[in-house]
């Protein structure tokens, strides 16, 4: 029973990887909440719902505040200082195909706020 439980349950295995992947993986003290309470937060704010959010469309009126959330995400952090949230991780909460998406998303937002 042990060396089963080990097999289903180690890294690189084929059950571990899908929960993976379907987010179902939890670590304690980690809360999938967080993402989902700021992507509500930015959607209201915007007059939109959490599914044109993750829609695939390029509008800037869902591009823009889609790229809040992705900033937003990266902000939050660990008391020890490291990001809460992976680029890929956001990426698959917000529906979208890659994490550099994230990265551009986060960049573009950056450069909003700082030009003010």
């Amino acid at each position: 029973m042990q060396e089963q439980e080990y097999a289903t349950n180690r890294p690189g295995s084929i059950p571990r990887l899908l929960s993976l992947w379907k987010g179902e993986f939890s670590v304690p003290g980690f809360s999938n909440t967080d993402l989902g309470r700021i992507m509500s937060m930015v959607a209201e704010r915007h007059g939109l719902s959490v599914d044109d959010l993750k829609s695939h469309s390029r509008a800037k009126k869902y591009a823009w505040p889609r790229q809040e959330v992705m900033w937003m995400a990266r902000q939050l952090r660990w008391a020890d200082g490291r990001f809460r949230y992976s680029y890929p991780y956001i990426a698959r909460r917000l529906g979208l195909r890659d994490h550099t998406t994230v990265i551009y998303g986060e960049r573009q937002h950056a450069k909003r706020l700082a030009a003010g």
